[in-house]
């Protein structure tokens, strides 16, 4: 759990690109595990794919803050984008799809129920944007919420 003492917000971040690496390892290295700083240079010809990638898509308060606001409980949203490249059925995207849907599905596993000890709660699928097309790349996002505290014990 985040208190005062932990002077990263996204912490969470490595912890989790570790997770998908480690349920993803049956698929590498035909699919690839990246940040969004990872990805953050690549145009999208070169864009590794099939690969999936983790970025950090904000947070927002839980209505149980504290009145003297030392303490609260903030829910960070995090997305996983699955990457695939697939122009045999560019017409109809089926097998970009289909590619899409089996790696989804890993990632589902690796997140869905996953409880490091950074958090106060499972992580949990959450809603999300819809699917993006764009020459013969199918970009896949699958949005999850995890809850952290963040408790100010040594105000100044």
């Amino acid at each position: 759990m985040i208190t005062a003492g932990v002077d990263n917000f996204l912490q969470l971040e490595s912890v989790l690109i570790d997770r998908l690496k480690t349920v993803l390892q049956p698929l590498m290295p035909r699919v690839g595990v990246f940040s969004a700083a990872d990805i953050s240079g690549f145009k999208e010809a070169s864009l590794p794919a099939p690969s999936v990638s983790l970025t950090y898509q904000g947070y927002r308060i839980d209505d149980s803050t504290r009145r003297d606001g030392l303490a609260v409980t903030v829910q960070q949203t995090w997305m996983v984008w699955v990457h695939v490249r697939n122009v045999a059925t560019m017409q109809s995207g089926e097998k970009a799809r289909n590619q899409a849907g089996e790696i989804a599905s890993h990632v589902l596993k690796a997140m869905m129920g996953f409880k490091p000890e950074e958090v106060n709660k499972p992580i949990v699928l959450t809603n999300s944007m819809p699917a993006q097309y764009s020459g013969g790349m199918l970009y896949l996002p699958l949005a999850f919420t995890s809850e952290i505290v963040i408790n100010n014990k040594d105000k100044p």
